[in-house]
């Protein structure tokens, strides 16, 4: 959506005289409509992270590399956290 449709759909929703309940109804909508989005962001992004690290560990095990163990990978990301 455009800055100017945003703008003009702003301009309408201030123009409708709504209750303080309708108010409230609205806000808690377009605050929903934010947060499943967000939520679906995180989704997709940990479906690709995990889908990317099965594709290259069975690469890697294809190719006849030796993998590290979890408790080393674990470890691994504890230290770079320190």
């Amino acid at each position: 959506m455009t800055t100017a449709a945003m703008n003009n759909l702003w301009t309408y929703i201030e123009g409708l005289a709504l209750s303080q309940k309708n108010r409230k109804w609205l806000a808690g909508k377009l605050l929903e409509t934010k947060t499943e989005s967000a939520a679906d962001k995180q989704k997709e992004f940990i479906k690709e992270t995990i889908t990317t690290g099965f594709r290259e560990q069975n690469d890697a095990l294809f190719a006849g590399k030796n993998l590290s163990s979890l408790d080393s990978l674990i470890q691994e990301l504890k230290d770079e956290n320190a």
